[in-house]
């Protein structure tokens, strides 16, 4: 939409101290206007800061996670005379991993990622690709970039689900595409539960006398089943 909804920034500052080198770097991000990164408060030597979370592929941005206004680290170095510190949850973070953004679209809440590279040092970073839910309000899993629609898990014969005391029991042997994901999710809306659905059987046990949320992501759909344990 021709708009500028984050800032990424990028710092090296290197000098000389008596015999000391002394150096810094600082790689992050910031929402602009009212735009958010997922994210928590850290504290380090001095103060707080806010760092951003890193994400694997399908993890759930959504609003139950928690969010950053502002200037948001992804990764921080200093060295002043003898003394040390790094920072930041992207430290190390690797490739492939996933930034969630939260930003507003005519006046609604909208959920998506950035896919990231952290690299030489976690001096470099690179911007692969991004997507986020055209549907305002709806989650987002990290690397989604098609339409998920959500069915009833009651209408599927592929996935069957049946429950025995504290324990779900799922069988997904009609289920074709591979590396499925299977998330539970409480009565907060907390994901209590989240793996690869692989296995032909799974079992999973959890406390009684709850509520839970059920869903499947697999063939390019959403199943979703609400559980009474």
């Amino acid at each position: 939409d021709g708009i500028n909804d984050f800032k990424f920034t990028g710092s090296v500052d290197t000098g000389y101290y008596v015999s000391e080198t002394n150096s810094s770097f600082s790689i992050g991000v910031r929402g602009l206007s009212e735009n958010s990164i997922m994210g928590e408060l850290i504290t380090f030597p001095g103060g707080y800061g806010k760092s951003a979370f890193v994400l694997n592929y399908n993890d759930v941005i959504d609003q139950y996670q928690t969010w950053q206004i502002g200037n948001v680290a992804l990764a921080f170095k200093r060295k002043y005379e003898s003394s040390f510190f790094e920072s930041g949850n992207w430290l190390h973070a690797d490739t492939n991993k996933y930034l969630g953004v939260r930003f507003i679209i005519d006046g609604e809440l909208h959920y998506g990622w950035v896919r990231m590279d952290i690299a030489n040092g976690n001096v470099l970073y690179r911007i692969k690709d991004y997507a986020y839910n055209a549907n305002a309000g709806e989650e987002i899993y990290a690397g989604q970039t098609v339409s998920v629609s959500a069915e009833n898990l009651y209408e599927n014969n592929a996935i069957n689900i049946y429950t025995e005391g504290n324990r779900i029991y799922i069988s997904a042997n009609g289920l074709n595409a591979k590396n499925n994901v299977l998330k539970i999710a409480n009565a907060s809306g907390q994901i209590i539960y989240n793996k690869v659905l692989n296995e032909s059987q799974t079992q999973i046990t959890l406390d009684n006398g709850a509520f839970y949320l059920l869903y499947i992501i697999a063939d390019d759909k959403m199943y979703l089943r609400k559980i009474i344990l």
